[in-house]
């Protein structure tokens, strides 16, 4: 593959995870009846991982460990550290032992909603960098195993299909949560392991040909309408069904990315594509910035409740202070 080649490859990468970026801050704006909100969780979160077995390759582990720490466990403590700490310190008796044991727990299990079976309560949307972080060490060791033993391709397939297997049974059937969202992140594990399979066929312009891209908008739509689909809430309703329209999706917004990669190199469009790429690139910023804004209510905003569109403003204003916040700290780093 030469050297031009990678570089279109990686923007339309960036470009991708800037809409599934975007698409996550909108997903926690739209109220939880909204029919948006529901076809954006069927694939945004598996995207993300989806998009990370893309870019995955297996390392050594002294190589690996401390830079997924670095990358994924540290912004997770600094997340923490400011938005549940100042949950923490407006609680009553919040140095007790019984609260301390009880915030030591939730950064412990790192869920997106309230552990299971122990009603631990959840961290929040910072539940994904602990989940990846797994994910990643779990993929890597299974990666390696198949490279040590000379094996092909597809057994990786299925021991991550196992994997997958066994998280959604703890996790989604014994409703069982496991520290660090492990039992998500086994399941994310098979959702890496298709990015790897996409990788391996080489060229995403197949999936851009009219009928390809128009049959996977279909497929998307009508799986998603018929399952529901919440990594965080251990939901895989009508599971083959969410697992075709998570995959769907995917290939809609990847297919998507490179289209606005195409037609963005020059023209009117070009800060299209630089605004998706730029988000993509300091995804991590602004989703660590977006998991703290709870305290302002989108929702109810007076000067928002009298636009035609609340939700939508909302959604626009986050995604605009969230984006700035991201250049002002590149600018700064």
């Amino acid at each position: 593959m030469d050297t031009t080649r990678k570089t279109k490859r990686l923007m339309w990468l960036d470009i991708a995870k800037g809409i599934a970026c975007l698409l996550v801050i909108v997903g926690h704006t739209v109220s939880l009846e909204s029919p948006l909100r529901h076809y954006i969780f069927s694939f945004h979160m598996p995207l993300f991982f989806i998009l990370a077995g893309f870019t995955f390759r297996p390392k050594p582990w002294k190589e690996i460990v401390p830079s997924s720490v670095k990358r994924l466990l540290l912004p997770y403590l600094l997340v923490f550290i400011i938005w549940d700490g100042r949950q923490l310190l407006a609680t009553p008796e919040a140095f007790s032992p019984q609260t301390l044991y009880s915030y030591s727990m939730m950064f412990l299990f790192a869920s997106g909603t309230d552990v299971v079976p122990f009603g631990y309560p959840a961290v929040g949307m910072i539940w994904f960098l602990a989940a990846l972080f797994a994910s990643r060490l779990i993929m890597n060791a299974l990666a390696r195993l198949v490279d040590d033993k000379g094996l092909p391709f597809s057994v990786l397939g299925i021991l991550c299909t196992i994997t997958g297997a066994i998280g959604y049974g703890v996790g989604s059937i014994a409703h069982i949560d496991l520290p660090l969202s492990l039992d998500v992140s086994m399941v994310a594990v098979f959702f890496m392991w298709c990015g790897m399979a996409f990788r391996k066929l080489g060229d995403i312009d197949v999936f851009c040909r009219p009928v390809l891209f128009a049959a996977a908008i279909i497929i998307w739509l009508v799986s998603t309408h018929f399952s529901y689909l919440e990594l965080a809430a251990r939901r895989f309703d009508m599971l083959p069904l969410a697992l075709i329209g998570a995959l769907s999706g995917t290939l809609v917004t990847c297919s998507i990315s490179r289209l606005i990669e195409r037609v963005g190199r020059q023209g009117p469009l070009v800060p299209v594509s630089k605004f998706f790429a730029f988000s993509g690139k300091n995804s991590m910023s602004i989703f660590c910035i977006h998991a703290m804004d709870w305290w302002i209510p989108w929702a109810a905003l007076p000067a928002l409740s009298g636009l035609p569109f609340p939700n939508g403003f909302a959604s626009l204003a986050r995604i605009v202070y969230s984006t700035v916040f991201a250049r002002l700290i590149k600018a700064l780093a």
